[in-house]
C-alpha cells in the first residue's frame, strides 16, 4: 500500500485549476487553495458562508460531503466551456488521423501541457511505444517492462491511475527518476473485443498540474482510440463483405453482378464523350464432357486456371468476370477496334498451355464487340458479343466435324 501523507493531498488541491474550500464537520474553514483565494472578496464571503446565488450564472458550485467534513468546488462557467473546447479539439484530431497512434500523443499533448505523453501495446510483460511526444515533437518508439513501473499498477487494476509523485512512489525505477517525473496518469484502451490493447500514459515533471482535466483528457482519448479500434475491425469486415459480394468464390474474379455495374459504367462514359470499349464474351467448348468424365474437382481446377489466363490478357485496366458456369467476359476499357486480332491471338495461346497443363486438349470460344458498334447500348452490346462468341463455337465445331 503507498502512504499518501497530508501534504500530499493538499497539493493535489493547491494544483486544481478550480477553487476549493475545505470544512471541518463544524463547518470551520481548514484550507483554501490559490484559485479559491483569487476570487473576488464579495464572493468568497458569500462561498464561505455556503451562499453562492449570487453567483450562479458565472460558477458551477458543487458541495461534496466527507468523512470528516465538507468541501465546496467551484469551477468558471467559462473554464468549462473552454475545457469541453479543447477535449472536443483533441476528439477531432484523433478521429481525423491517419496515424491513429500519433495523432493521440499529440492530442493528449496539446490538450494536457504534460511534458511526455505515450501510447502503447502490450506485448506480454512488456509495452510496446507505438508513439511517444516528448517536450515538442514525436520521438523515437521503444519497448519497455511493465514490472515495477506505474504502467504495471495501471495494468492491473485496467483503472484510471494517477501518481502525483511517481518519481517517489517508484524509487528503484531509474527511468523515472533520471526524468525527474512527478505526475503521472494512465488509461487502457480497448479493441474490438473489448479485451485491453495498451494504454495510454501523460508524464509531467511538474506537480503543479489539473488532474480532473487530465483524467478527462486521457479517459476520452482511450474512448476515442477504442472507438477507432471498433470502427476499423467494422470497416475491415464490410470491405470484406462487400468483396465477397461482388467476387465469383471459386475464380476470384469479379462476379456478374459486378459485370453489370462495369458494363453500365462504359456505357455511361461512351455518353458523356464517346469514349469506346471493347467486351469479349468466353465460354469453354465441352465443359460438361470435361467435367463428367474427369470429376467436378478437375472442373473446378479448369475454371481456376482459365480465370487465371483471362486475369492476364490485355492491360492492368481491363477486368475479367465469371457470369456464368463456365462463360466469362472482360471488358476493356477505351479500347481502339484493332485490340480484338491482338487478344483472340493471346487467348489461343493461352488455350495451348491449359491444354499442356491439364493433358486435354481444352478449347473455347470468344466473341468480340465494341460499344460503338451499338451506339453505347449497354444489353445491344452483351449481345452482340455473345452472339458472335456462339459462331465462333459453331464454325470451330463444323471444323472438327468436317476434319473427322
Amino acid at each position: 500500500m503507498l502512504n499518501v501523507t497530508l501534504d500530499d493531498y493538499k497539493a493535489i488541491v493547491e494544483s486544481c485549476s478550480d477553487g476549493i474550500v475545505l470544512f471541518d464537520r463544524k463547518g470551520a474553514l481548514l484550507f483554501s487553495n490559490a484559485a479559491f483565494q483569487r476570487y473576488p472578496e464579495p464572493m468568497k464571503e458569500a462561498l464561505l458562508k455556503r451562499s453562492c446565488t449570487d453567483f450562479s450564472q458565472d460558477y458551477l458550485v458543487k458541495r461534496v460531503r466527507l468523512s470528516n467534513g465538507e468541501a465546496l468546488i467551484v469551477q468558471e462557467t467559462n473554464a468549462v466551456a473552454d475545457h469541453d473546447a479543447v477535449l472536443s479539439t483533441m476528439l477531432q484530431s484523433i478521429n481525423n488521423a491517419p496515424n491513429i497512434y500519433a495523432a493521440t500523443a499529440e492530442a493528449v499533448h496539446h490538450a494536457l501541457g504534460w511534458r511526455w505523453v505515450s501510447v502503447t501495446r502490450f506485448v506480454g510483460d512488456s509495452a510496446q511505444v507505438l508513439a511517444h511526444w516528448d517536450t515538442d515533437a514525436l520521438s523515437n518508439n521503444f519497448t519497455f517492462e511493465l514490472s515495477g513501473t506505474p504502467c504495471e499498477v495501471m495494468a492491473s487494476s485496467k483503472r484510471y491511475t494517477l501518481f502525483t509523485d511517481v518519481a517517489k512512489a517508484f524509487p528503484s525505477n531509474e527511468a523515472l527518476q533520471q526524468l525527474g517525473a512527478h505526475s503521472y496518469a494512465g488509461l487502457i484502451y480497448r479493441g474490438a473485443d473489448q479485451q485491453p490493447i495498451g494504454h495510454i500514459m501523460a508524464i509531467h515533471d511538474q506537480r503543479d498540474v489539473d488532474y480532473q482535466h487530465a483524467e478527462d483528457v486521457i479517459t476520452l482519448a482511450s474512448l476515442a482510440l477504442s472507438a477507432n479500434m471498433l470502427l476499423a475491425r467494422a470497416n475491415e469486415e464490410l470491405k470484406t463483405a462487400l468483396e465477397e459480394s461482388r467476387t465469383d468464390c471459386l475464380t476470384g474474379l469479379h462476379n456478374r453482378k459486378m459485370f453489370d455495374q462495369q458494363r453500365q459504367q462504359m456505357v455511361t462514359q461512351y455518353d458523356t464523350d464517346e469514349t469506346d470499349s471493347c467486351l469479349a464474351i468466353v465460354d469453354l467448348d465441352s465443359f460438361k464432357a470435361y467435367n463428367d468424365f474427369r470429376g467436378h474437382q478437375a472442373g473446378d481446377m479448369l475454371l481456376q486456371l482459365v480465370a487465371t489466363e483471362l486475369s492476364k490478357l490485355g492491360r492492368e485496366t481491363d477486368l475479367a468476370f465469371r457470369i456464368g458456369g463456365d462463360e466469362f467476359a472482360i471488358i476493356f476499357p477505351e479500347a481502339a477496334d484493332t485490340l480484338p486480332r491482338r487478344i483472340k491471338k493471346q487467348f489461343h495461346a493461352a488455350l495451348k498451355r491449359l491444354s499442356l497443363i491439364t493433358g486435354t486438349p481444352i478449347d473455347s470460344s470468344i466473341g468480340f464487340a465494341l460499344l460503338s458498334e451499338v451506339y453505347g447500348e449497354g444489353e445491344a452490346w452483351y449481345e452482340l458479343a455473345d452472339q458472335r462468341m456462339y459462331l465462333n463455337k459453331k464454325r470451330a465445331l463444323h471444323i472438327q466435324q468436317t476434319a473427322v
